[in-house]
């Protein structure tokens, strides 16, 4: 059944996009050239591009910067794009020319981040979600893969862990695929992976799908309906200044869940108080919960030493040690746990989930070791943008002292977002020094000593390269009576000091292992 509707929304799909003028904003980012090498491969001929850029050369140059790790072929095959008769280029100060009444529109989900595209604000409602009127507008690289993979989707949302718990399902559903001779596919909002519509709309339907979705994908709100939802957890961050404030975030988040029906199944936290009261009003589908200290009827729990499925009708059956995890940390329980609950929802045994995360050695840019230097174990956790995610490093390492690099910018720091980090340094008392760097430097240490007066020592260092020195400095110190470890979780953005999260990352590793022994 659901074979025979892939083909015809794949049909009417290509129909409709051959019929009409097509336009892209955004056309060197990771979306935008994605949809337009596969625009060209179905035989769209009226494509309008549209790119901040000046001419073709900044535009290579910038389609490199955003893809990282694109191949000289890679390369060739977007020069190729640029030079397609089939697309007409609107570059600089043409950017912002209007698309014509019957014409496609696709955007980026960071569109409206950009003064320059105001123009197009008259398609949305103020909650950045399409009108009504213009859904057949306006489309997105997520809408158009939600519409054309024929197989099972599970797509992963969250303010924290949707990339790690993203890769965990991938690494578990390519596992389960080779096994049965079908394949897995790893998309959506992580970068690292190439995007590919041409090979998603020709997989088979007992192929498997992950997204990781971000709330402004699902700002859109079109109707997705994936067929295993996962909300990592919904807390405040950046993102809810987007929509006026926590409530209208959360409800961006749940439209992952609106549409689906009893058919589907959603996966939540339910020691996550949004995942458990807001989000659950959403859709229709079965819910299973995991969680650490709340204790639901049924679903995969976690007691600190080993996880467990339980359900109303057996007693709990232990699925794998804490200790086997191939990542650290309290929060990568969680992950692990929704990578478990997730794969299950399409079939997946608990064993071949279990076998592949005892495997699974994280991601990149969260919470990697670099090296030990003078019994000091250096972690760079770049990634980590959020104040949660300095908590849950206080968490990750509690049995040795335990100095944090954190800080950037934050134009509004509030004490709820800092909250988090508060609360955790009230209760471990491991953290032998947090130095702050960034703008946002003197407002987190206000904050802290107001809330968590004598938690732990608060230096405002500036810049990493002085974060390096101070610890080198008091290496001795440090390790007077065990090894410590010194992680750089920022928790907020790098924009005020680094191009990206990566470029930060890059200059932290660079400055450690300068050090001499």
């Amino acid at each position: 059944m659901k074979e025979m509707h892939h083909d015809a929304n794949h049909k009417n799909v290509v129909a409709e996009f051959l019929q009409r003028p097509i336009h892209v904003y955004g056309a060197t980012g990771a979306e935008g050239s994605a949809v337009l090498d596969w625009l060209i491969s179905i035989g769209v001929t009226r494509i309008h591009a549209h790119d901040f850029s000046a001419d073709h050369d900044t535009l290579i140059a910038e389609w490199q910067r955003v893809h990282e790790t694109a191949t000289t072929a890679d390369v060739e095959n977007f020069v190729s794009i640029l030079k397609n008769p089939a697309i007409q280029w609107h570059l600089a100060d043409a950017y912002a020319s209007e698309p014509e009444e019957r014409a496609i529109i696709f955007v980026a989900q960071s569109w409206f981040r950009y003064e320059r595209n105001n123009f197009l604000k008259r398609f949305f409602t103020p909650s950045l979600s399409v009108r009504p009127e213009f859904q057949d507008t306006i489309w997105t690289i997520t809408r158009l893969y939600f519409t054309l993979f024929p197989g099972k989707l599970i797509a992963v949302t969250g303010a924290d862990g949707k990339t790690t718990t993203t890769r965990m399902i991938g690494s578990i559903l390519s596992d389960h695929a080779a096994a049965r001779g079908v394949r897995c596919f790893e998309m959506g909002n992580d970068r690292t992976h190439t995007q590919s519509i041409a090979a998603v709309s020709s997989a088979a339907p007992e192929d498997y799908l992950v997204l990781e979705v971000s709330d402004r994908q699902l700002s859109f709100n079109f109707s997705l309906i994936p067929d295993v939802a996962v909300v990592t957890n919904v807390t405040p961050n950046k993102h809810m200044d987007d929509y006026g404030g926590f409530d209208a975030y959360v409800d961006t988040k749940a439209n992952l869940l609106r549409y689906q029906s009893s058919h589907h199944t959603a996966v939540l936290n339910a020691d996550d108080e949004a995942s458990r009261e807001t989000v659950l009003h959403a859709g229709h589908a079965a819910r299973h919960w995991v969680a650490v200290t709340e204790r639901p009827e049924s679903g995969i729990i976690c007691d600190g030493e080993a996880i467990f499925r339980i359900s109303s009708r057996e007693n709990p059956q232990p699925l794998m040690a804490v200790a086997e995890l191939g990542v650290v940390g309290r929060h990568n329980w969680y992950n692990a746990m929704q990578a478990i609950a997730a794969c299950a929802a399409v079939g997946v045994p608990d064993s071949v989930c279990v076998d592949a995360l005892r495997k699974f050695r994280g991601v990149q840019h969260r919470l990697q070791p670099i090296r030990t230097w003078r019994r000091i174990t250096f972690v760079e956790d770049s990634a980590g943008g959020n104040p949660v995610n300095i908590a849950a490093t206080i968490g990750a390492f509690n049995k040795q002292p335990l100095v944090i690099i954190a800080g950037g910018h934050r134009p509004q720091l509030s004490l709820a977002e800092l909250q988090p980090v508060i609360e955790a340094l009230r209760a471990q008392h491991s953290v032998a020094a947090l130095l702050l760097i960034g703008s946002a430097a003197p407002h987190i240490k206000s904050l802290i000593e107001t809330h968590a007066p004598q938690s732990t020592a608060l230096h405002i260092v500036d810049t990493l390269p002085n974060a390096c020195e101070w610890i080198k400095n008091r290496a001795a110190e440090l390790t007077r009576f065990q090894d410590a470890t010194v992680c750089m979780t920022p928790g907020f953005e790098s924009f005020d000091q680094y191009r990206d999260y990566r470029a930060r990352a890059q200059h932290f590793i660079e400055l450690v292992n300068e050090f001499s022994e």
